[in-house]
């Protein structure tokens, strides 16, 4: 990746102009992994070019794209390392100006927690993806840390659509046991209302709720069937993009088998 380097030009005693005043911005100084980050400058010249890019702690420039409109509205997507020290960089060049100073605008990312797709998929020890199967009797998300709350969806599935505001999907289900079956409010060693990812494969070994708009939740309540269950361990997903990207919100620890009814609660 290229190298960004900032070049400040003297405007004084060389004849040369003046410079640009170095731009002042109001900018958020969190966000979650992945989601959009807006802000704007607030001494804003409507004649002028800005320039922003992001950069890690390391002085390392991140992928991400930086817009700052013809209103000084600037927008961006914060990276998906968690990490703090980020720094948004901007500088101006006014008509018939030298360019600005460059303000930075010093952020964190914290792991993401809001999305409209939340997915649990199966992984190895690894965090790679997969096929050991799945037994799930329920699944739950709950707004607040060990299971507090009233948990999502809040509705008992009679199909992956009878829920408003939610579609249920999942990469592979075995035989009838749909994936709205781990959304029907039936919990305990119930192997008849479950859905099982019998013979999946790595990639398609995965379950997913699609809400109307964006969920923010805290912990995670699995349910499984553990007769029919090889699973150890398993990642929560999320996506705001319709299912394009997905950024991580819970690398687990392994599944702990207790019989049948294995019941695990994870925090975010």
């Amino acid at each position: 990746m290229a190298t960004w380097k900032e070049v400040l030009l003297d405007g004084g005693g060389g004849g040369g102009g003046t410079t640009t005043a170095t731009p002042t911005a109001t900018f958020p100084a969190t966000a979650q992994a992945g989601a959009s980050m807006s802000g704007t400058i607030d001494n804003h010249i409507s004649s002028a070019t800005y320039v922003g890019k992001v950069f890690n702690s390391s002085g390392t420039e991140q992928s991400v794209t930086v817009t700052i409109d013809s209103s000084g509205n600037i927008s961006t997507t914060a990276p998906t390392t968690v990490a703090t020290g980020y720094e948004l960089r901007i500088f101006c060049a006014d008509v018939g100006e030298l360019r600005s100073n460059t303000v930075t605008k010093t952020f964190s990312v914290t792991a993401a927690t809001t999305f409209s797709i939340w997915r649990l998929q199966g992984v190895d020890s690894s965090g790679n993806n997969s096929n050991q199967r799945f037994a799930l009797v329920e699944l739950e998300y709950y707004p607040n840390t060990n299971a507090g709350g009233t948990h999502e969806p809040n509705g008992n599935a009679t199909s992956n659509t009878s829920i408003s505001g939610v579609t249920i999907s999942a990469g592979h289900t075995y035989s009838s046991y749909s994936p709205w079956k781990a959304f029907d409010g039936t919990t305990g060693a119930n192997a008849g209302s479950m859905w099982w990812s019998l013979n999946a494969t790595a990639n398609n070994n995965w379950i997913q709720l699609e809400f109307a708009s964006a969920k923010n939740f805290q912990s995670v309540k699995l349910h499984l069937y553990g007769g029919f269950s090889d699973a150890t361990y398993f990642k929560i997903l999320g996506s705001n993009d319709g299912g394009t990207n997905f950024v991580t919100a819970l690398d687990t620890t392994a599944i702990v088998d207790s019989g049948n009814a294995t019941v695990i609660t994870h925090n975010f």
